[in-house]
């Protein structure tokens, strides 16, 4: 049976593919048919904060539970687990950057829309760095075993 972290970095590799879809969709909505924005009135600022409070933000709360949760030996897979998720969202957000976000319209270009994507750029890459991290704790504790 998995261990509670491997359960945790599902949840945390699951919330990062939720955001990765909110935010692309939110972005092409952004857009808006033919690019000239939505036919709709809307507040881009709190659509933003909706969408990394619903999402984003619990991915990276998770990731750091991962890690405050496995302390000792722990299993291969929450870290793989990790780097798949830390990987998918720098490789999305750097799509997100680099393709749709200079379609959006004057109207709704605010330097929060800018930042965003950047910010989790990093935060991809940090998750990254998390499951390395729990890798390399894996491979101390077997060797401590092993001697």
């Amino acid at each position: 049976m998995a261990a509670l972290e491997t359960w945790i970095a599902l949840g945390s590799l699951l919330m990062t593919a939720m955001f990765i879809a909110l935010m692309f969709s939110f972005y092409i909505f952004l857009v808006g048919p033919g690019g000239g924005g939505p036919n709709v009135e809307t507040d881009p600022r709190a659509l933003l904060i909706q969408i990394i409070s619903i999402s984003g933000a619990p991915a990276l709360i998770l990731t750091g539970t991962v890690m405050g949760v496995s302390r000792g030996a722990v299993e291969k897979s929450p870290g793989i687990i990790l780097i798949v998720t830390g990987c998918s969202l720098f490789v999305a957000m750097l799509l997100l950057a680099n393709t749709v976000l200079p379609q959006v319209g004057p109207k709704f270009h605010l330097p929060e829309i800018d930042y965003v994507p950047i910010i989790f750029v990093v935060a991809g890459v940090g998750i990254l760095g998390c499951g390395l991290s729990s890798l390399k704790k894996r491979r101390k504790a077997s060797r401590n075993i092993q001697e």
